[in-house]
């Protein structure tokens, strides 16, 4: 009975908050004097942060009761709310780091559990503590926490991220510890590939190390001179010494040629073989497209990374014959070819599963063809088959969730007209008594309209 008071309570404060926010959304805000509105912005702000935290314990209290056998925490919150598996990934995080009943950052948790403190000045406390050696202490830490903390409460997250800087250099200074230098350049190092644009174009960032960039100082320097691969040249020059005439007409600006010479390196260092082989498939590019594509030469081409590329950069592509090329009629999904470098059974299988299923096909996951490994949708030990109506792909954590029972997921591949053998998903009871079958629609490439009635 205590549980059901406990859950009664809870809706009746849920019902209050929504009342409460909906009686500010109302109230005539534009026409209050600037000192009101600075109030109401303040208070805005602080139950903004406090609400935060309420749901940081929300989900400290899923992580406590999560089944390791249901799939991820994280891969939950996104679907439940709607937000990137990044955003729901650094969410479960900082729960953890700001657990009510036993926080790792103590200072940090209560300023921000009273509203004291923002989201980005916890980010920065974390990173800045995180920079800490594996020799410092939890006295270290509990006092790093301690003045980070008292900076952030007054400061805004400019001036803390500075004197987290002059902190974290102090303590470098004072303690000598061999290791701290290299953790900080560990803990810094970085290469994101960001979300493409609508256009096809990546933005990211990076942070390299002294080794890494010493390799790029020799790499630039040799491919990114004036006249060096240059798509504009009928032959772009890749070795050797460039033209004098085409390093005199070459237009390019230096960030243009850096970026030109680094895809030159990485088609080469494809070209070369010599990357081995990734989930049985030799490390190469793998392009699908439409037989409707090809002929029409427009569209765009999907990889097995979750990418798209133009239709004229897709058949330039696959001119080199290191590539792998699946195409299909776009009105059915029946392949039409499959060119690769390498005859191998488990490598075509592999190719068209990438073309169906574009990456993990459990509901919401994100991880593209190149992270997932083939599963077969009746499992081996029970009598399950390899044939290609059996399999679909699966990234390893989830691969790991799936079995035979109620309490697993279970996958079954669907077949018709407007599915195109969209594989469908069956949750465990504890995450939906009835397990309606679910589907990840993140991969999925666009079903084609129907084509209209002649006339």
């Amino acid at each position: 009975m205590a549980v059901a008071a406990d859950v009664d309570g809870v809706a009746v404060v849920q019902t209050r908050l929504h009342a409460a926010v909906a009686e500010l959304s109302e109230l005539p805000l534009a026409d209050l004097p600037p000192e009101v509105l600075d109030s109401v912005l303040c208070d805005l702000e602080s139950a903004q942060r406090r609400l935060t935290a309420v749901g940081y314990d929300a989900i400290n209290g899923l992580r406590k009761q999560w089944p390791v056998r249901v799939g991820r925490l994280r891969d939950h919150l996104a679907n439940l709310l709607h937000i990137s598996a990044n955003d729901a990934g650094a969410r479960v995080a900082v729960a953890a780091d700001l657990h009510a009943a036993e926080p790792v950052l103590v200072e940090t948790a209560a300023a921000a559990r009273h509203g004291l403190i923002g989201a980005e000045h916890v980010r920065i406390t974390r990173e800045t503590i995180a920079k800490l050696p594996d020799t410092a202490t939890a006295d270290d830490r509990a006092r790093l926490d301690l003045e980070l903390t008292g900076v952030a409460v007054t400061e805004r997250p400019e001036v803390l991220r500075r004197d987290a800087a002059l902190l974290l250099a102090d303590y470098d200074a004072t303690h000598d510890d061999p290791v701290t230098r290299e953790r900080s350049r560990k803990a810094r190092s970085e290469f994101v590939l960001g979300p493409q644009d609508a256009d096809g174009m990546s933005r990211g960032r990076f942070c390299v190390d002294p080794e890494a960039r010493a390799y790029l100082e020799i790499l630039l320097a040799k491919l990114a001179r004036p006249g060096m691969c240059n798509s504009a040249d009928p032959v772009p020059i890749v070795d050797g010494d460039p033209d004098p005439m085409a390093a005199a007409t070459d237009t390019r600006t230096t960030g243009q040629r850096n970026h030109d010479a680094i895809k030159a390196a990485l088609r080469a260092l494809l070209a070369s073989g010599q990357l081995g082989q990734h989930r049985g498939l030799p490390v190469t590019a793998i392009v699908t497209m439409t037989l409707q594509q090809l002929e029409a030469a427009a569209g765009i081409a999907m990889t097995g990374g979750g990418s798209t590329v133009p239709m004229e950069t897709a058949i330039r592509m696959a001119a080199h014959a290191h590539h792998y090329l699946y195409i299909y009629d776009a009105s059915c999904g029946r392949p039409l070819f499959l060119g690769r470098s390498k005859r191998l059974a488990s490598a075509d299988q592999r190719i068209v599963l990438h073309a169906i299923d574009g990456g993990c096909t459990m509901p919401g996951c994100d991880q593209p063809g190149y992270h997932a490994d083939v599963h077969h949708l009746i499992e081996w030990n029970q009598q399950g088959s390899t044939d290609i109506d059996r399999l679909t792909l699966a990234c390893g954590a989830d691969h790991q969730n799936s079995g035979p029972s109620d309490e697993e997921w279970q996958a079954r591949r669907r077949y018709d007209e407007e599915t195109l053998g969209q594989t469908l998903w069956y949750p465990p009871k504890t995450v939906d008594p009835r397990r309606q079958p679910r589907a990840n629609r993140h991969h999925r490439r666009p079903i084609p309209p129907p084509e209209p009635d002649a006339a």
